[in-house]
C-alpha cells in the first residue's frame, strides 16, 4: 500500500510538472502573439494615415497648379521649433537623404496637427513633413517595424504594403499618366487614376524610351526622366499587367498661322491681375497731353485732367499720351504709355473655329495641353496667363533689371532735329539730336551701333534705349488684342510722301493735320492715340541680334555688343541676344527653332517659319537672322507688299535704310 501510495504521488509530481511547462508555453505563445498583433495594429494604422495624407497632398498639389493656393502657406515652416527642426534634419537628411543640408529644404513644410484639422482631415494623428510640389508625404516620427525605421509608404517592403488578393483570369488593371517640365530637358511623369477590381496597393511602374530594347522599375508613382523623348509606360505586380501607355512628351507640331491674343492687366509691379490697365507714370520733364479734335492738335493738361482709357473692344480705346520736354520747354517727343500686362495665345485652324492650342505659361501647347514647347521663364498669372516679360526683371528674355509698371513707346519713328543730310554719312552720327515728331522725315542712313547710341542719349534720366524686341512684342501684342486695333483689322501702311528717295515720314504724311484725319487708321489702336509707323514706315532697327560671334557684328555693332556682355546689368538690360544653332550658324531653321526660348518678342509665336514670305502674322515676311545676317529688322517698309506689325527679316550689319524709335523707362 505504502509503495502504491508512493507511486501515485510520483505521477502526481510529473503530470504537475508537465502542466506547468504547457503553461509557459502556452504563456509565451499568447505573448508573441498579442506582441505581432500589437506590431501589425501599428502597420496597419500607419499606412491608413499615410494613405489619407497622400491623397490629401495630392489634392493640394492640384489646387497648387491651378493657381487656388500658395503651396508656401500650406503647413509651418520647418524652423517653427528647434524641435522640429532637429527632426526635419534628422528624417529629411540623415535617414533619407533628400538633401545636403537644412537650407536645401526649401519645398518641405511641417503638417502638425493645427494645420492637419485645419484641412478638414478626419482619421489621422500622426504629424508629417511634407513636398507639395513634389506631392511626397513623410512620416514625422516613422514607425518601427521589424528592427527598421519607416517614413513613408514607398519603403514599407511589399509583403508589408500589400493586400492578398486572387487575381482575376483576363483581369487587367487601368491607369491614368502625365507628364510636366520640370527644367531644363528634365520632366515628371505621373501614374494616376489606377483602377482595378482586385486589392492591390503597390505598384511597380516599368518604362522605357519609345526606341529602347530595356525597361526601367520604379515603386514611385511620379518619378523624372532626362531626356526630352516619348516613353512607353505600364504598371504590374506579379502576375496583374496593364496594357502599355505611350507619354507623348516630344509631340507633334502644330500650326501658329492663325490666333487670338488675350490681355490681363496686372497691378502696380505685381503679378496680381486687375480690371484697370495701370496710370501712366510720368518721368523727367514729361507732361501729360489730351488730343483736340477741334484743332487737330495734343494739348498740354494737368494729371487730374487727362485723358486715357484701356477698353476691351477694338478701336475705343485711348492709350495715354505724353510730351517730352526740353529745358526750355519746347517739345522734344511724343510718347506713348503701355501698361503691365500678362497675355495669351488662342491658336486656330484658318476658319477660327477650332483650337488648335497655346502659347501660355505652360509653354507652347497643343488643345489637350501636351506639350510642344517648354515653359521655362514663363511666369505664370490665374488661367495660365503670361507676364509678358518686358515689364519684368528677367534681362535674358527681354526684361528689365527690376519689376516695371509700364513703358513709354516713341508715338514715332525717331527723326533729328538738325534733319535729314544730303548723303548718307552725313546722318550716321551721334552729333545730331533724337526728336519724336509727326510730319517729318524718319531718321534713316544710320547703323545699329549708332541708332543705339543716340537713343540712349536722348534721355538718361528717364533710361531711354533703342526698342528690344520684347517690348515691339508688348506693344504688338496689345494693339492686336481688343485693347488695340483688333485682329480682324490691319494697321494701314506708312504714306512715302516723296517717293522718288528713300526718305519716309512720321504719321504717313509730310503734313501733321493730316495725320490725325487721314491717317488714323496707320496707329496701334486705328484712332490718334495710338503708335504710328510699326507697319510699312521704314523698315526699324531693334536692340536684339544673333549672337554667332561674327566679327562684323563686333566691330561695328561695338555699342550694341559691349552693353550684351557688359558685367553691368544696366547696360545688358537694354539689349536681348539670341542664341546660335550649335551645328553651324548659318542653319537659319535651327536658329529660328532655339528662338522658341524667348516669348512675347512677336517672332516664334506669332509665326510658323524662319523663310517665308508669307510666315507671319497678317501674311508677312518671316526671314530669321543667320550667318552675317545678324540683325533684325521689324514692320517692314513702305514699298514692300508683305508688311505687318509682326514682321521680321534678317538684316546686315551695314543696313544703313533703317529707321528706329526709343523706349522710355519712368
Amino acid at each position: 500500500m505504502k509503495r502504491k501510495n508512493c507511486n501515485s504521488k510520483g505521477v502526481t509530481l510529473l503530470a504537475l510538472v508537465i502542466t506547468i511547462i504547457v503553461l509557459l508555453i502556452l504563456a509565451a505563445v499568447a505573448t508573441y502573439s498579442g506582441m505581432d498583433i500589437i506590431q501589425s495594429s501599428k502597420l496597419t494604422a500607419f499606412t491608413t494615415e499615410m494613405k489619407i495624407m497622400q491623397t490629401q497632398v495630392n489634392d493640394l498639389y492640384d489646387q497648387w497648379k491651378n493657381g487656388e493656393i500658395n503651396k508656401d502657406e500650406v503647413g509651418k515652416d520647418l524652423t517653427y521649433d528647434t524641435t522640429v527642426q532637429n527632426q526635419a534634419n534628422n528624417v529629411l537628411i540623415d535617414e533619407l537623404g533628400l538633401e545636403n543640408n537644412f537650407s536645401d529644404l526649401t519645398g518641405y513644410r511641417y503638417f502638425d496637427q493645427e494645420t492637419i484639422q485645419g484641412l478638414g482631415i478626419d482619421g489621422v494623428e500622426q504629424e508629417f513633413f511634407v513636398n507639395i510640389e513634389n506631392r511626397e508625404v513623410i512620416s514625422y516620427e516613422g514607425l518601427l517595424y521589424d528592427g527598421d525605421m519607416y517614413y513613408t509608404l514607398n519603403q514599407l517592403p511589399q509583403g508589408l504594403y500589400n493586400v492578398d488578393y486572387d487575381p482575376q483570369q483576363g483581369l487587367q488593371p487601368s491607369f491614368d499618366v502625365s507628364f510636366e517640365k520640370i527644367g531644363d530637358e528634365k520632366y515628371r511623369i505621373t501614374i494616376s487614376n489606377i483602377q482595378y477590381d482586385g486589392y492591390i496597393d503597390k505598384w511597380y511602374v516599368k518604362y522605357q524610351e519609345e526606341v529602347a530594347d530595356y525597361w526601367n522599375t520604379t515603386e514611385d508613382m511620379s518619378f523624372v526622366v532626362d531626356k526630352k523623348v516619348n516613353y512607353k509606360v505600364y504598371i504590374e505586380n506579379g502576375d496583374v499587367k496593364s496594357e502599355e501607355k505611350l507619354v507623348e512628351i516630344v509631340s507633334e507640331e502644330f500650326s501658329r498661322a492663325h490666333g487670338e491674343i488675350d490681355i490681363e492687366f496686372l497691378s502696380g509691379k505685381t503679378d496680381n491681375v486687375t480690371n484697370n490697365a495701370n496710370a501712366p507714370i510720368l518721368g523727367t520733364n514729361m507732361v501729360p497731353v489730351n488730343f483736340n479734335s477741334s484743332t487737330n492738335t495734343w494739348d498740354e493738361v494737368s494729371e487730374e485732367n487727362w485723358e486715357y482709357s484701356y477698353i476691351n473692344t477694338p478701336k475705343e480705346s485711348k492709350w495715354a499720351n505724353a510730351v517730352m520736354k526740353d529745358s526750355s520747354g519746347n517739345r522734344t517727343g511724343y510718347f506713348v504709355w503701355i501698361p503691365r500686362y500678362a497675355y495669351k495665345i488662342t491658336y486656330y485652324d484658318d476658319s477660327y473655329t477650332n483650337i488648335l492650342g497655346y502659347s501660355d505659361a505652360r509653354g507652347i501647347v497643343r488643345v489637350d495641353g501636351v506639350e510642344y514647347i517648354g515653359g521655362e521663364n514663363r511666369r505664370k498669372v490665374e488661367n495660365n496667363y503670361i507676364v509678358h516679360p518686358a515689364f519684368t526683371n528677367d534681362v535674358e528674355v527681354g526684361g528689365w533689371d527690376r519689376e516695371i509698371e509700364g513703358i513709354w513707346v516713341a508715338k514715332y519713328e525717331a527723326s533729328s532735329k538738325e534733319g535729314n543730310s544730303e548723303n548718307e554719312q552725313g546722318d550716321n552720327v551721334i552729333t545730331k539730336t533724337v526728336q519724336i515728331k509727326p510730319a517729318v522725315k524718319s531718321w534713316k542712313n544710320i547703323d545699329i551701333g549708332t541708332a543705339y547710341t543716340v537713343s540712349k542719349n536722348y534721355s538718361k534720366e528717364n533710361s531711354s534705349h533703342l526698342i528690344k524686341n520684347s517690348e515691339w512684342g508688348a506693344v504688338a501684342y496689345l494693339s492686336y488684342s481688343n485693347y488695340g486695333i483688333g485682329k480682324e483689322t490691319k494697321i494701314e501702311k506708312g504714306k512715302r510722301v516723296d517717293a522718288g528717295t528713300y526718305y519716309y515720314y512720321t504719321g504717313g504724311d509730310d503734313n501733321e493735320t493730316e495725320v490725325y484725319i487721314y491717317h488714323v487708321n496707320k496707329s496701334t489702336i486705328g484712332n490718334v492715340y495710338g503708335i504710328y509707323d510699326m507697319n510699312g514706315g521704314s523698315l526699324e532697327y531693334v536692340s536684339a541680334y544673333l549672337d554667332n560671334s561674327d566679327n562684323q557684328i563686333i566691330e561695328k555693332g561695338k555699342a550694341l555688343v559691349d552693353a550684351a556682355v557688359s558685367n553691368k546689368l544696366q547696360e545688358r538690360r537694354t539689349v536681348t541676344t539670341y542664341e546660335v544653332d550649335e551645328t553651324g550658324e548659318s542653319n537659319r531653321t535651327n536658329n529660328y527653332k532655339l528662338s522658341s526660348k524667348k516669348f512675347g518678342d512677336a517672332i516664334y509665336e506669332t509665326s510658323t517659319s524662319a523663310d517665308n514670305v508669307l510666315g507671319a502674322w497678317q501674311d508677312a515676311i518671316a526671314m530669321y537672322p543667320f550667318s552675317n545676317l545678324q540683325l533684325f529688322g521689324r514692320g517692314g517698309f513702305w514699298g514692300n507688299n508683305y508688311t505687318s506689325i509682326f514682321y521680321f527679316n534678317c538684316e546686315n550689319i551695314d543696313t544703313m535704310l533703317n529707321s528706329f524709335r526709343p523706349v522710355l523707362i519712368p
